[in-house]
């Protein structure tokens, strides 16, 4: 309920777009739509959806897209895109629940070519992509993991020079520096990826802890890491440049905030 409430005070100003980087509602035992209704449903026709595997949980594909209807694309595929200003913004279905893991891997599926084309097409010089999956991920060793079902994905947004990546999944919040595919370091070309799953989970009412990352360890990587804190992340997509800040749930007091604005690469 926290971070509904802070998603519809910033929708008092007209200019701003809500979404849900996917698993809206994970409770399992949950057949409809109706508990996250109760909290978003005022301003869903404002948010546009990535979806999860959560989302999908008891209920299947036929309610998921009976709920959202256009908020999640075209019915049935739950992949497309939209313009906002100067940005291009590229909203992925990463479910393995419903494509599967092969449309994912498979650079020549529908949905990867889909991705390849859309991307081609675009004229805007800022480019950000939403998806449930993340790309990576502070496994329990305190190690960068890399995720193989969105390894043909992040080639595709790394070649098409895509400025932000933000995911959801783990429940965490975690800033990475702009990286290649692979996880390295690369200012120039490298896409900046966000973890926010802290929207307020169901089914497992909790932060997931991040572990200190060993000296030494690629997690060194991470440039902020979230305590246990419920909340959602603003961007503020200027014409050639993006900021951020995360803003934390009443009675939270962490956040992260650009220094200032980050320019696209284009």
């Amino acid at each position: 309920m926290g971070t509904a409430q802070i998603i519809q005070g910033m929708l008092s100003d007209t200019t701003v777009t809500a979404f849900s980087a996917g698993d809206a509602l994970s409770e399992p035992t949950a057949t409809d739509f109706s508990c996250f209704d109760s909290k978003w449903g005022p301003f869903k026709n404002r948010t546009f959806f990535a979806l999860g595997e959560g989302d999908f949980t008891g209920r299947g594909a036929d309610k998921v897209y009976s709920y959202f209807g256009d908020r999640t694309g075209p019915a049935g595929k739950g992949y497309f895109s939209f313009d906002r200003g100067n940005w291009h913004v590229v909203v992925l279905n990463t479910t393995t629940f419903e494509l599967g893991a092969p449309e994912l891997t498979n650079g020549s599926s529908a949905f990867n070519t889909w991705l390849v084309d859309d991307l081609q097409k675009t004229t805007k010089p800022c480019v950000m992509a939403i998806s449930w999956e993340r790309r990576f991920y502070t496994a329990g060793g305190g190690v960068l993991g890399k995720n193989f079902n969105m390894l043909t994905i992040a080639q595709e947004l790394y070649a098409a020079g895509v400025d932000v990546l933000v995911s959801a999944k783990d429940h965490v919040y975690e800033r990475f520096p702009q990286m290649d595919p692979l996880g390295k370091e690369d200012a120039p070309r490298g896409f900046r990826q966000f973890i926010v799953g802290t929207g307020g989970m169901t089914a497992w009412n909790s932060i997931t802890p991040n572990p200190n990352p060993p000296a030494g360890s690629v997690t060194s990587n991470v440039e902020k890491q979230a305590g246990q804190t419920w909340g959602v992340l603003k961007l503020k997509l200027n014409d050639n440049s993006y900021e951020w800040e995360f803003v934390p749930v009443t009675g939270s007091t962490f956040t992260d905030k650009s220094s200032g604005p980050v320019a696209c690469h284009s």
